[in-house]
């Protein structure tokens, strides 16, 4: 987790107790940083995912293409950053990118898709009141935070510690 993003966790902190449902939107929104952000500088390593995975990569505008042979990746290997956050990583879901890093059989786009789409409040309106509906909220933020946990661990090599109700990562 970049510096920068420290504010993100004070927004979390934040909005969780009032407000678990947007706390677990914004802990999944940092998560897609996360992972994008790996992809962006271990790219050249994934090249050869690129093809196996289909990659969306956009070369005329609002066109957008599937990475399928050894020529396509090398030119994504060519892109500088720039051009590689705006022609590949904006072109392509979570879900995605989690494939190609390989952790899609754990990965938390799923759950993500579920909240953002708000299928799982939907689901849960009409069986709950305010009350259960908070705590069910504060469950999926639960699960949020853990797929953050995770997603730190592996990705950054840093550790979430939520202590109290409140998200720090040590120095």
């Amino acid at each position: 987790m970049q510096k920068n993003d420290l504010k993100t966790l004070e927004a979390i902190n934040q909005l969780r107790k009032e407000f678990p449902y947007a706390a677990a939107l914004l802990v999944y929104v940092q998560i897609e940083r996360e992972l994008k952000s790996y992809f962006l500088s271990h790219r050249k390593k994934l090249k050869d995912k690129f093809i196996k995975h289909q990659i969306g990569i956009k070369r005329e505008a609002k066109k957008k293409v599937i990475c399928k042979t050894l020529e396509d990746a090398n030119e994504l290997d060519a892109y500088d950053d720039k051009t590689f956050i705006r022609n590949v990583l904006t072109q392509n879901t979570l879900g995605k990118i989690e494939e190609i890093l390989g952790t899609r059989s754990n990965g938390p786009s799923e759950h993500r898709n579920n909240l953002v789409h708000s299928n799982l409040f939907i689901e849960s309106e009409n069986e709950h009141g305010n009350d259960e509906r908070h705590s069910v909220n504060e469950e999926h933020l639960s699960t949020a935070i853990n797929h953050l946990k995770s997603v730190l661990k592996e990705f950054a090599n840093q550790t979430l510690i939520d202590n109290n109700g409140k998200l720090t990562i040590p120095d």
